[in-house]
């Protein structure tokens, strides 16, 4: 896996996440966010008011107890009262709305502030060894970017299918890709391979068979 490299343009990370990413050890701020960096549009993960931005921040984490480290940190900083307790106040009179909601696979922070930008920092639960084994981990090379906020690190096939506007399907992907997934890339002006256009159709023909209510994206 050829890796390319380079600087970030700016400090928003390392900022927003003093000590917490390294690129070599995890943990790794990966996916949307560190692509937006690497094409210069930060606007697209931070802005002056919340939901105004286009992109989570996913940290990826090699440990567990980085995982953990950086929850608490998040909590600590942006969650003092603790995030039961922003679930029930009425922020009608704030530029931003904050929240913690949690799953199975990640805690998600809404409304984390830096420098009198917001953000969203999504923490993902389920570990990787390596950056590699992070983009292998990936549906589509379009996801292989991943940052420490000092380096950007992208794959090859990750930079070009951004400057040929391609959805480029990961064959070292093990899971079932998902028609959210291929949408997600349309609506961001990626055109996908013949094939994964059949594949589309033919997942949206099988669910209209069973009918209109049956969750077609899954």
């Amino acid at each position: 896996m050829k890796l390319i490299f380079r600087r970030c343009d700016t400090d928003m990370l390392t900022q927003l996440l003093p000590g917490w990413l390294h690129l070599e050890t995890g943990s790794w701020v990966a996916g949307g966010a560190a692509r937006c960096l690497w094409f210069k549009q930060p606007q697209h993960i931070a802005s002056n008011s919340s939901h105004t931005y286009k992109h989570d921040i996913d940290v990826f984490c090699q440990q567990a107890g980085q995982r953990d480290g950086i929850k608490a940190y998040i909590e600590r900083k942006w969650f003092p009262k603790g995030w039961q307790d922003y679930n029930t106040i009425d922020f009608s009179v704030f530029t931003t709305t904050k929240n913690v909601m949690k799953t199975a696979n990640a805690t998600t922070y809404v409304g984390c502030e830096n420098q009198g930008k917001w953000t969203t920092i999504q923490v993902v639960n389920q570990l990787q060894g390596s950056l590699q084994e992070l983009f292998a981990s990936f549906d589509f090379h379009n996801c292989q970017f991943a940052t420490n906020g000092i380096w950007i690190v992208a794959t090859e096939p990750a930079v070009n299918s951004w400057q040929e506007n391609t959805i480029s399907p990961n064959p070292k992907y093990a899971g079932e890709i998902k028609i959210s997934r291929i949408l997600k890339y349309c609506i961001y002006g990626l055109n996908p391979p013949r094939d994964m256009w059949q594949e589309l159709v033919k997942k949206s023909l099988a669910t209209r068979k069973v009918g209109w209510n049956h969750d077609y994206t899954a």
